[in-house]
């Protein structure tokens, strides 16, 4: 009783299939020339594990380009992996050198000035990251303005961004 339908659906699907081979390839006077070929699109979405990629992929591209116009090695943006305190998961972070620093100062300041050249408080540190942050926008955005390739590639870093965000606020 249940084989009928299947059955049936096999059979219909079959002369389906055969009508439409028929039809396509029917004479018509014209065939001696060749048929276009057939388009066919696939619509599909990347898995953020490869827009991630892409992101990770187009910040270095942005920041090696950085890093080869600046002519001040302090502003200079190095990445790398660390484990932050109290935690075993390696995370990539990428920053400028002068943060990278002053987290060294402070590191050597908190465990009781050992390597500091001179007598450095923290606020002092601080205070040093801070203008060095305002004066690497000030170089950025000069450079941003000074170079289409440098622009080009953060427009395209920050399209990447916004697809990513937008992909992990949809799932």
């Amino acid at each position: 009783m249940t084989n009928i339908p299947l059955k049936f659906f096999f059979l219909a699907s079959s002369c389906l299939y055969f009508l439409s081979f028929s039809t396509s390839y029917a004479d018509d006077g014209k065939s001696n020339k060749a048929q276009d070929p057939e388009r066919i699109t696939v619509y599909g979405r990347r898995s953020i594990f490869s827009l991630r990629k892409e992101v990770r992929k187009l910040e270095v591209s942005f920041y090696d380009l950085f890093n080869e116009i600046n002519i001040d090695p302090r502003f200079d943006i190095v990445c790398g992996i660390r484990k932050d305190t109290g935690s075993n998961i390696p995370r990539r972070g990428c920053e400028p050198r002068y943060l990278k620093t002053a987290r060294t100062e402070l590191t050597r300041f908190s465990a009781g000035g050992a390597g500091l050249k001179h007598n450095v408080s923290p606020q002092e540190i601080e205070a040093i990251a801070k203008r060095n942050k305002e004066k690497s926008l000030e170089i950025l955005e000069k450079l941003i303005d000074e170079n289409p390739e440098l622009r080009a590639s953060l427009i395209k870093l920050q399209e990447a961004k916004a697809v990513l965000k937008q992909r992990e606020s949809e799932d």
